[in-house]
C-alpha cells in the first residue's frame, strides 16, 4: 500500500501501489515476497540453504521470527530421478529412490566367462567378467581340462589323462589340435611305466618291450618305517633292515627333528619349526592381497553398534607393536544389504612341494546365521576354488577371543595356490548387525605345529 494525499478530504490514505515492490509478510518461511493489489503475497519458501535429494522436502518452520528447517521423506510412491539408468521406474520408498534392476540375463555375451550386467552411466546391458570359479572350455589348448573362469578368461586346468594308451611301450598322449588321446611309441632305451617301480627301473629294448632293470642298494618306502629302512636288493625286491641304535629315523611328526633309534624304537627329537611358504601379520599390504568391498588392513580398532555377537577387538594378535590386522569394515560392522561374497584374497603362493600344507590363521569373527549371512574360507588350487571352510545355521558365529584355526590344504597344493576369505548375505529382513571379520597371523606352512 502506498500513502497518498485525498485533496477533497486533504487527509492522507493508504491505496494499492503499482505492484511489484519488495515487502514483508512476516512469514519467516518465506522469501522474495512482492506488493500486488494491495497485499504482500508471493514468495518462494525459505529452504536454509539445504539441499533435498530426489526422495526429501525441506520443511520450515517459523520461530519466533527465524526459519527453522530440516527434511522429510516423500510420499511413498511419488516420482523420482537417479543418476543409476539401469534402475526402471524408479520411485520414492522409505526416502530412498528405488526401482526395478534392468535385468541383462539374456543379453549374449562372448563365452561362459562373462555375464550380462547393466552400466548404470548408460542405462545399457554389457559383457563384463563372470562367474570366476565356474568351469569352462570356450578357449585355449583342448588338452587341458578342468579348466574354470578367471577374471573374465578360461584359465588354469590340467593335463588330460590318457594314461590308458601308456601301456608297455608306447606312451599315452593328447594331440592340443583335436583333444583327442592317442598313443606314441617310445624309443629304445626310453623309460616305460610298466617295468618301473621302487627296486625296479623300466626300459624299453630293441622288440619294443618294456623289460625291468633292478637298482640294488636304492633306498624303498614300502618297508622304510620307524627303526625299519628299506633297501633294494639285487633282484629288484625291497626288503626290511633294522637302523642299528644311535641311527636316524623319523616318527612321522613334522613338528620334531632329531629322533635315533633305540632298541628297534624311534625315540627322542627336538621341537622343529615347520617350513613356512608363506607369513603376513598385516603389519601392512605388501603383500599384495586383493581387497574384495568393505574389506581393509590397518589398525585393529574397537568397534561399537552391533546388535548380535561382539565388537571388533582394539588389539591385533601379533605379539609385535604393529597392531595390524585385514578385516571387514575395521573398527564399524558389516553391511546388511543383500550381497554376494566379498573377498580378501591372497597373492599366488608356491606350494608345489613335498609333504603336506597347512594354513593357519587367527580369526575374530562375528556373524549372523546362514542363509542371512555366510563366512566361508577357500583355496585355489591352480584349477579351481574350493570351499574348505563355510559357517552355517544358528547361531552363527561368536568369537569373544582370538581363535586360533588350522585347514589341510595338502589336497590342493600347487604352484599357484591361493587363499580368500570371504562373505556373503543372502537374505537382509531381519539380519542383525555384526562386526563381522577381523583376520591376523595368516601362515602357510608344512606342519600345523603348536
Amino acid at each position: 500500500m502506498t500513502a497518498v494525499c485525498n485533496e477533497a478530504t486533504r487527509k492522507c490514505e493508504l491505496v494499492p501501489g503499482a505492484g511489484g515492490e519488495p515487502c514483508d509478510d512476516k512469514d519467516s518461511c518465506t522469501v522474495g515476497e512482492t506488493c500486488a493489489d494491495g497485499l504482500c503475497q508471493g514468495g518462494a519458501p525459505e529452504d536454509c540453504g539445504l539441499s533435498p535429494d530426489a526422495c526429501h522436502l525441506v520443511t520450515c518452520v517459523d520461530a519466533g521470527g527465524a526459519p527453522r528447517c530440516g527434511m522429510v521423506p516423500k510420499e511413498n510412491g511419488s516420482p523420482c530421478s537417479t543418476e543409476d539408468r539401469c534402475v526402471l521406474n524408479p520411485a520414492c520408498q522409505d526416502g530412498a529412490c528405488v526401482g526395478t534392476q534392468r535385468d541383462c540375463f539374456f543379453f549374449q555375451v562372448p563365452d561362459s566367462c562373462h555375464v550380462g550386467a547393466c552400466n548404470p552411466a548408460t542405462g545399457a546391458c554389457e559383457a563384463v567378467p563372470g562367474n570366476d570359479g565356474a568351469p569352462c572350455a570356450d578357449s585355449g589348448d583342448l588338452c587341458m581340462v578342468g579348466k574354470a573362469c578367471q577374471g573374465g578368461r578360461c584359465e588354469g586346468g590340467v593335463p588330460k589323462d590318457c594314461s590308458a594308451l601308456s601301456v608297455g611301450c608306447n606312451h599315452g598322449a593328447c594331440d592340443p589340435g583335436s583333444g583327442n588321446c592317442h598313443a606314441e611309441p617310445i624309443a629304445p632305451g626310453g623309460a616305460c611305466l610298466s617295468g618301473t617301480d621302487e627296486c625296479n627301473r623300466g626300459v624299453c629294448d630293441e622288440s619294443g618291450a618294456c623289460i625291468s632293470i633292478p637298482t640294488p642298494g636304492a633306498s624303498c618306502p614300502s618297508q622304510t618305517v620307524g627303526c625299519t629302512r628299506g633297501i633294494c636288493s639285487d633282484d629288484g625286491v625291497c626288503t626290511a633292515r633294522p637302523v642299528p641304535d644311535g641311527g636316524a629315523c623319523a616318527d612321522g611328526d613334522w613338528c620334531t627333528v632329531g629322533e635315533t633309534c633305540l632298541a628297534g624304537v624311534c625315540q627322542g627329537g627336538s621341537a622343529s619349526a615347520p617350513t613356512v611358504y608363506f607369513r603376513d601379520t598385516f603389519e601392512s599390504n605388501a603383500a599384495g592381497w586383493e581387497l574384495g568391498p568393505t574389506w581393509q588392513i590397518g589398525a585393529a580398532t574397537a568397534s561399537s553398534g552391533q546388535t548380535y555377537g561382539h565388537p571388533d577387538p582394539a588389539l591385533d594378535h601379533t605379539a609385535t607393536s604393529d597392531n595390524g590386522v585385514a578385516g571387514v569394515v575395521i573398527g564399524g560392522n558389516a553391511p546388511s544389504g543383500v550381497h554376494p561374497y566379498f573377498y580378501l584374497t591372497s597373492p599366488v603362493i608356491n606350494a608345489d612341494v613335498a609333504g603336506g600344507v597347512y594354513l593357519t590363521f587367527w580369526r575374530f569373527l562375528n556373524s549372523d546365521e546362514s542363509p542371512h549371512m555366510t563366512n566361508r574360507v577357500e583355496v585355489y588350487s591352480g584349477v579351481r576354488w574350493e570351499v574348505v571352510y563355510e559357517s552355517g545355521a544358528y547361531p552363527g558365529v561368536r568369537d569373544a577371543a582370538w581363535t586360533k584355526l588350522r585347514y589341510d590344504l595338502t589336497p590342493h597344493k600347487s604352484a599357484n595356490l591361493r587363499i580368500r576369505f570371504g562373505y556373503a548375505v543372502g537374505r537382509d529382513a531381519f539380519v542383525d548387525t555384526v562386526s563381522g571379520w577381523n583376520i591376523d597371523d595368516v601362515e602357510i606352512a608344512n606342519a600345523a605345529c603348536p
